[in-house]
């Protein structure tokens, strides 16, 4: 091996510009980025394993309000639906309980002024 060689050999070896030296760092570097992802992925799920622990305490809590909702009666009982068919008040306003009222007082004369007719 000449001077020359020998020389190369050495400064190649000192300063970490063989071959080798860069598959070395090559290897180093994917080794940290596989391990920051694995360390990224650990953290994700150990975020979404809170968050899952949060939202399922919300469902029992939800449960557990809607059981005693349905323990308990309602304050006052419900009213009956308001017919407009079977509605009596003549003052009453209601949308539908006047139209209906109207159309049989109209019927009621369509009625009355084929009889006269007839």
């Amino acid at each position: 091996m000449s001077l020359k060689s020998r020389l190369r050999a050495t400064v190649a070896a000192t300063t970490g510009g063989g071959d080798f030296a860069k598959r070395r760092r090559a290897q180093q570097a994917a080794e940290a980025t596989a391990k920051r992802r694995q360390q990224a992925a650990a953290r994700r799920e150990r975020e979404r394993d809170k968050i899952a622990d949060v939202r399922q305490r919300e469902r029992a809590r939800a449960d557990t309000r809607v059981a005693a909702a349905r323990k308990h009666k309602p304050a006052r009982p419900a009213r009956p639906a308001h017919d407009y068919r079977r509605c009596r008040d003549r003052d009453c306003e209601r949308t539908a309980c006047t139209a209906y009222r109207d159309g049989i007082a109209y019927g009621l004369e369509l009625a009355a002024a084929s009889e006269s007719r007839s």
